[in-house]
C-alpha cells in the first residue's frame, strides 16, 4: 500500500487524529523483538524523541507501551486528552501543524478512527502508547511511527497545607466542588488557594488551556456552571472573567486550584467559588 507523506500527516495529525492508512488491520498486541528494541524518550505529553534500530521494517501494526499509566481506565465514547506525534523509519520527526498540541477527543469511530478507538480503549491516562505501521513512501518500504500521549482527566501532583479561611471542597455528583460558606463574610479580593500541585509547566499569557471546573455561590453553594465529569474543554485565558484568568496564570499544568473571586473579577453580583484543574496548556498557531 502507498501512502504518500502529506496523507500520513494529514491523518494523524488533524482534529481526528485518524491512524494512517487505508485497510482496518489490527494490531499486533504482542510486539516482536524489534519493536521491543525501539527507545521513545521524553517526558509525557512532550515532543518525545525516538531511536529505532537498524533496518526497521515492520510488516504488520505493532503496539508498544513506553509509559505505563495508573489513571482512569479509557472507554468506548469516553473523552480523552491525547498528544499525537509521528516519525519516519529513520526516527526523524514529521513535522506537523498539531505538533505537540493536546487535544480533546472522543474514544470512538468518528472521533479517532476505528483502529486507533480499538487501541485506546482499555488504556488508562498517564500512558504513552507507540503505534508502528509499515508504508511506502516513494516506493521505498519504511515505517511510520505514532506516539500517542494519554493524558490525565484529573488533577495530579502534591497535596500543600490547607489556607484558612477558604471554603471546603467536597466530590458532589462526580465533581470536585466547593461547599456553602454560608454567613461568612466574603473576602474582597481575589483569593487562589492550590489543592493539588501539579509537577507541569507553568501556565503562560495568550495560552490555551484544558480544564474540568465546577463554578458555586459563595454564600449558598448553588452550582453555577460546570463541566462533565472527566471532560475537558480548552479556554482561552483572554476570554475568562478576570479572576479566574489571574488564577490559573502561572499555576502548572496537573493542579487543581480553588478560586474565591468577588463580584467585580467576575460576571454576577455575588462571589464566585471555582475549583479548576488545570489539565493541559498550549499556545495556539497565529489566527486560530
Amino acid at each position: 500500500m502507498v501512502l504518500a507523506r502529506s496523507r500520513i500527516i494529514a491523518a494523524l495529525l488533524a482534529a481526528g487524529l485518524v491512524l494512517a492508512g487505508c485497510s482496518e488491520q489490527s494490531i499486533d498486541k504482542e510486539p516482536t523483538a524489534q519493536v521491543q528494541s525501539v527507545v521513545v524518550e521524553g517526558s509525557l505529553g512532550s515532543i518525545p524523541a525516538v531511536s529505532l534500530p537498524d533496518g526497521m521494517n515492520v510488516t504488520n501494526r505493532e503496539e508498544l507501551q513506553a509509559i505505563p499509566g495508573f489513571g482512569r481506565e479509557l472507554g468506548a465514547g469516553d473523552t480523552a486528552i491525547l498528544t499525537v506525534t509521528t516519525f519516519d523509519g529513520e526516527g526523524t520527526l514529521i513535522e506537523g501543524p498539531a505538533l505537540g498540541t493536546p487535544k480533546i477527543v472522543t474514544i470512538d469511530r468518528d472521533g479517532v478512527g476505528e483502529v486507533l478507538a480499538e487501541t485506546l480503549v482499555g488504556k488508562h491516562e498517564g500512558s504513552r502508547i507507540v503505534l508502528l505501521e509499515p508504508v511506502q513512501v516513494k516506493g521505498k518500504d519504511t515505517t511510520l511511527v505514532t506516539v500517542i500521549d494519554i493524558l490525565p482527566t484529573v488533577a495530579e501532583g502534591t497535596v500543600p497545607e490547607p489556607v484558612a479561611g477558604m471554603p471546603e471542597v467536597g466530590l458532589v455528583n462526580d465533581r470536585q466542588q466547593a461547599l456553602a460558606m454560608g454567613e461568612e463574610p466574603a473576602p474582597a479580593d481575589l483569593k487562589v488557594a492550590p489543592l493539588i500541585v501539579g509537577q507541569g509547566a507553568q501556565v503562560l499569557e495568550g495560552q490555551r488551556v484544558l480544564v474540568t471546573f465546577a463554578s458555586t455561590h459563595w454564600s449558598t453553594g448553588e452550582l453555577i456552571d460546570a463541566t462533565e465529569p472527566a471532560t475537558p474543554i480548552a479556554v482561552n485565558l483572554n476570554d475568562v472573567v478576570p479572576g479566574m484568568r489571574a488564577g490559573i496564570l502561572d499555576q502548572r499544568v496537573g493542579s487543581r486550584v480553588l478560586l474565591v473571586i468577588p463580584p467585580d473579577q467576575a460576571s454576577g453580583t455575588d462571589t464566585v467559588v471555582i475549583v479548576v484543574d488545570i489539565l493541559a496548556a498550549y499556545t495556539p498557531e497565529e489566527g486560530q
